[in-house]
């Protein structure tokens, strides 16, 4: 069997195509903390758990999740983690609420991905605040529209074409090699800085 992206959470002998979001996620972090003062949040999902015949059988934290929570544990950091319903609407909602609780505190907002964090940008502009400048703001995915957005959304691109393509090979090898071992193939991500949080500008 092949577990593509997550299997972390898949308790097998089970060979393994993944990217490393965690890795990605402490770096992240890493950055926002010597390049910004003040607390950083998290606006984030948990991961459905799928059994085989799919049906969903559960959630389990997210690895960005994961990283985030033993990140502020480490470093001594405030964990302000908001998990949110996966839709825009509710990723700006969250963000106003932070924006209202923490105030000048807050000196960044990681999402869990692109599309919220329209929503997080939105919230931003309500209060008159400039991402990039007045709050760092970065995300997951790099999709498409995340280079066009106005200011240009910072974020960690997950090579997700390359998962699936590894995973049908990997999954094709294993029909004509027989073996007692698991194999993890790890695809790195990339974080591509734009001007919502660009510490080499």
């Amino acid at each position: 069997m092949v577990i593509v992206d997550g299997g972390s959470y898949y308790h097998g002998l089970v060979d393994i195509v993944d990217t490393n979001l965690s890795e990605l996620t402490t770096d992240a972090l890493d950055q926002l903390n010597t390049h910004t003062k003040g607390d950083i949040a998290f606006i984030g999902c948990a991961r459905n758990q799928v059994a085989l015949d799919g049906r969903i059988v559960g959630k389990v934290p997210d690895a960005r999740t994961k990283a985030y929570k033993k990140w502020t544990s480490l470093h001594q950091k405030p964990e302000i983690y908001k998990e949110i319903q996966p839709d825009t609407g509710s990723a700006m909602a969250v963000a106003e609420g932070l924006i209202s609780e923490y105030g000048q505190r807050l000196s960044a907002i990681l999402v869990w991905s692109d599309p919220f964090a329209i929503g997080v940008m939105r919230a931003l502009s309500k209060y008159h605040l400039l991402p990039g400048k007045d709050l760092a703001v970065m995300s997951f995915d790099d999709l498409e529209f995340s280079s066009f957005l106005t200011p240009s959304l910072s974020s960690i691109w997950i090579p997700k074409t390359e998962l699936g393509f590894q995973a049908i090979l990997h999954a094709k090898s294993l029909t004509s090699l027989k073996r007692n071992w698991t194999v993890r193939n790890i695809i790195p991500g990339k974080i591509k800085y734009r001007e919502t949080f660009n510490p080499y500008k």
